[in-house]
């Protein structure tokens, strides 16, 4: 008569499930989000970077994690360059050293799709774009206002507009005015360097600060804005 096998010791084990991350299924949709952390690994065919990044937009999706590999094999590097640039990142074409570290907190857009793992859907980060920098706030100034009866001016506080840039013909001070500049073709204005970008913010005496922009692409886009302001775009 065969006999029941005995059941050995039981084997428990502790797991602490409060550091489980919760694989959120985020909607399909475009969203900004910030880098939390990044890992070079070892891959099948090269190595690659793994991303980690948290959801910035209120709502419900609202600190949910995403996840994104960029490999660093040759055919693949313009994937990595496009998320680099889209974080502000102005990436030369040749050999660079990137500071990982330094992407840490660095915030973009990405655009996430559904992909089908194992069976079931999974969130995925398909492309990348750049935030729009936030506008300035009017800044706040205080003028005198018609008197009281006591005698007393009040004062009011009223809203400062950002300076216009001013037109290419302007008077001088000896009541005399300077010569006409030319319109500029938006296109030109994109593919110059950061010196000649200053040269024109100059000459045509732009309110643009270039330091506020991180690429270069930025602070080209910022001076076509200001000539298109100043009715200088051809």
């Amino acid at each position: 008569m065969a006999r029941r096998p005995t059941r050995g010791k039981s084997r428990i084990i502790t797991v602490d499930f409060s550091k489980a991350e919760d694989r959120q299924l985020v909607d399909e949709g475009e969203y900004a989000v910030k880098v939390v952390s990044i890992e070079e690994k070892e891959g099948d065919k090269a190595p690659y970077i793994s991303w980690k990044f948290e959801v910035l937009d209120e709502g419900k999706f609202e600190g949910a994690t995403l996840y994104n590999n960029t490999s660093l094999s040759d055919q693949s590097l313009w994937n990595l360059r496009q998320m680099m640039e889209c974080m502000g990142f102005e990436v030369e074409r040749k050999a660079t050293e990137i500071d990982l570290d330094e992407m840490i907190d660095a915030e973009l857009g990405v655009v996430v799709t559904h992909e089908d793992y194992q069976g079931s859907p999974r969130s995925r980060v398909s492309g990348y774009f750049e935030l729009d920098e936030p506008e300035p706030e009017p800044k706040k100034v205080t003028r005198a206002t018609r008197g009281r009866r006591d005698g007393k001016a009040e004062a009011e506080e009223v809203e400062e507009k950002p300076a216009r840039a001013s037109r290419a013909t302007r008077a001088t001070r000896g009541g005399k005015k300077e010569k006409k500049l030319e319109a500029l073709d938006s296109a030109d204005v994109a593919e110059m360097n950061e010196s000649e970008l200053e040269d024109i913010v100059d000459k045509y005496n732009l309110d643009v600060d270039l330091e506020e922009s991180k690429t270069l692409r930025r602070k080209a886009n910022a001076v076509i804005d200001a000539l298109e302001t100043a009715n200088m775009l051809a």
